[in-house]
């Protein structure tokens, strides 16, 4: 039988999946701002951010499905 995820466990991965997704971003626009460049780094910070969502939530959830 699979285990079923507590609270403690479906906090943990919400705040892995803002923290995932966020610090790339913010990466990218930092990047950015010192580089003075356009939006190249946000949306790579932001890809990089999709696909670490992803990748945590896969592992994360898959020992719940």
């Amino acid at each position: 039988m699979k285990p079923v995820p507590t609270r403690g466990d479906l906090a943990g991965i919400g705040v892995g999946l803002a923290v995932a997704f966020l610090v790339p971003f913010f990466a990218g626009v930092g990047v950015d701002a010192m580089a003075h460049t356009g939006p190249v780094f946000l949306l790579i910070g932001l890809g990089l951010g999709i696909l670490s969502v992803v990748v945590f939530a896969y592992v994360r959830f898959k020992q719940f499905i």
